[in-house]
């Protein structure tokens, strides 16, 4: 089981911000994208830096990986957060999760060219299947009809914000041969908030906050510490085991769970189509990584696990 907690892991962040797609939904209904974002991070950093000076002690780090975390932070979470909530403000819950999704083929490629990661023919053919059963969910939801001019615009910033998110796990890779994940995120977080804050203290004025809903105050709660906290130190950790290339495939999780969560919690209808291409992504996923999970392995483990005390038994008849 250990040798499997690094998947685990970015499953359940993958699960965790595929839930984000319908939260941020309910959130911009009610407080414009930049406030929301703000507000994510800043919650998100205060939380996470009282937990790193209880489980730490410390929140230092060295001057050179401070700036490096820093602009991890500016460019993966606070550039990233404006082209996302603008974009998911211009196109439905369903098309902001596969539209992102489709830069994961692309960061896949730029982060074995940069990062010197092996890119099998395995993990390849994986992509590739991924991909086709996203263009199925697409195609199945008929959005290439029904394409506006704000919707395209929705896409562009979407597909912009998808790039700088992949770019996250290549500046912090460093980082984390010295540091935890705890502290690594806690600093990318708050770099995030404070990149956010000008933008976000601007539209202040235009949120009515003692008319928000509960539902509204419960959603951005869970953005700020579920889908920002928990989501990126369960990244983070995946990070450090199963590198970037691999980490990056698994990037396509977070979109086809949102996908699912849409059709079922904000009643986004999903055709048949829909269904088999999500299936598709999720084979896809698994069989670029059916290499490295060593699943054959497992099996026979568990099967020696099995045959091993009734051989035992055996031994012990013989010997008496």
């Amino acid at each position: 089981m250990k040798a499997y907690k690094a998947e685990l892991a970015v499953f359940g962040a993958s699960l965790l911000w595929g839930l984000n797609y319908c939260t941020v939904k309910i959130v911009l209904n009610y407080v414009p994208p930049m406030i929301a974002g703000t507000l994510r991070f800043l919650l998100a950093g205060l939380f996470i830096l009282f937990i790193l000076k209880r489980v730490e002690g410390t929140i230092k780090l060295s001057r050179t990986l401070l700036l490096r975390v820093l602009l991890a932070g500016i460019v993966g979470f606070g550039l990233q957060q404006v082209f996302f909530l603008y974009g998911s403000a211009l196109v439905d819950a369903t098309m902001g999760a596969l539209i992102t999704a489709f830069t994961t083929a692309v960061m896949t490629i730029v982060a074995s060219l940069l990062m010197r990661e092996k890119l099998t023919g395995i993990m390849l053919g994986g992509i590739l299947i991924a991909c086709a059963g996203m263009v199925m969910v697409v195609l199945g939801k008929g959005a290439m009809v029904a394409l506006t001019a704000g919707s395209g615009l929705g896409i562009l910033l979407l597909f912009i914000a998808g790039i700088l998110n992949g770019l996250l796990p290549m500046l912090n890779k460093r980082t984390l041969e010295r540091y935890s994940a705890l502290r690594v995120t806690t600093w990318t977080i708050f770099a995030g908030a404070f990149s956010l804050f000008p933008l976000g203290a601007a539209d202040v004025q235009n949120v009515h906050w003692t008319g928000l809903p509960w539902g509204v105050w419960g959603s951005l709660f869970f953005t700020a510490v579920g889908a920002t906290v928990l989501t990126n130190l369960l990244w983070n950790y995946g990070l450090t085991k199963v590198g970037v290339v691999r980490l990056t495939i698994y990037s396509y999780l977070p979109s086809i769970f949102g996908v699912l969560l849409a059709a079922l919690l904000l009643r986004e209808t999903l055709s048949s189509l829909q269904w088999l291409g999500a299936v598709l992504t999720l084979g896809g996923v698994l069989l670029s990584q059916l290499k490295h999970l060593d699943l054959k392995k497992l099996l026979l483990k568990k099967i020696w696990e099995r045959k091993e005390p009734v051989r035992q038994r055996a031994v012990n008849d013989v010997a008496i």
